[in-house]
């Protein structure tokens, strides 16, 4: 742990259960409070039984849980653009009636638990990965400290995914830092979410060896010129991709606007698509036998 966290009154506000170990295992221990927004998730029993019954054996107690339900899941795509997004979070996977009525219980609930907080660290307004109840619960926070003025601090996390999207957000970015991970909160606590099949992220998943974070403005934008600034966040990839290869998710520390990173991020691209245009002429094939 740090010896710049320690004294000073910040949460950790998290959608799920295992956002907390996956982007900020580093900062958990002297966390005034680690807030998990969600549990119940609609026609999802089991998983949403399972989420309930683990915080029975959370072993950290400064955790507390909302236990808000998530929107539910339907067919549309996210389209990560600047024209699909809404003050409740962006638009597409989600039932966007239930969407509205998280945003509105998640910042009602976040109020009274982030009394006498003055700093929170969060999930990022491009989601990580592209995960779009993360880019809601940014929303929130950020529309909650127009009001508390809180200093706020996203998760420095990206994929190919939403690459472009990412970078457009960046204009927000104040500073950023890096804390050592700590291995064993995250290995204990994934654990207990693999006992109780709460382990929704790849389980041979390598956690790189620090959490990444940036502070932002939330009012304004930074006018530097981010492109010459050597900023630093932590790429999750599929490693050992390959035609029908699956390959499992890794991440690695690196220059966000290296030119090594754009090609690695074209070379997926091209492998996902093959790899799906060799399953359509299988399953073709396969039809017309």
């Amino acid at each position: 742990m740090t010896n710049f966290l320690i004294g000073k009154k910040y949460a950790v506000v998290v959608a799920h259960p295992d956002d907390e170990i996956l982007w900020a295992s580093s900062i958990l221990e002297n966390a005034e409070k680690i807030i998990i927004c969600f549990n119940d998730l609609p026609l999802n029993k089991k998983l949403s039984l399972s989420r309930s019954r683990l915080q029975l054996e959370y072993p950290l107690k400064n955790a507390h849980f909302l236990n808000i339900d998530e929107a539910s899941i339907n067919n549309q795509k996210v389209n990560y653009k600047k024209k699909y997004e809404t003050i409740y979070g962006i638009k597409g996977k989600k039932n966007q009636v239930e969407y509205k009525k998280s945003f509105l219980e998640l910042k009602k609930s976040l109020v009274s638990h982030l009394l006498n907080i003055d700093t929170i660290y969060t999930h990022s307004p491009w989601g990580e990965y592209g995960n779009v109840d993360h880019i809601q619960i940014f929303n929130v926070i950020k529309n909650l400290s127009e009001i508390y003025n809180y200093k706020i601090f996203i998760f420095g996390s990206f994929s190919g995914k939403n690459y472009d999207y990412m970078k457009s957000k960046l204009t927000s970015v104040k500073s950023s830092m890096k804390f050592p991970v700590n291995k064993s909160i995250y290995q204990t606590i994934k654990k207990i979410y693999i006992k109780y099949n709460c382990w929704t992220w790849d389980e041979n998943y390598t956690l790189n060896d620090y959490d990444i974070f940036f502070e932002i403005y939330p009012f304004g934008i930074n006018q530097k010129k981010l492109r010459n600034l050597a900023i630093y966040g932590n790429y999750i990839f599929p490693e050992n991709l390959g035609i029908f290869k699956k390959g499992y998710f890794t991440s690695k520390l690196v220059r966000i606007y290296s030119k090594k990173i754009i090609f690695h991020i074209i070379k997926i691209k091209i492998i996902y698509s093959l790899n799906s245009i060799l399953k359509f002429f299988l399953k073709l094939f396969s039809f017309k036998k």
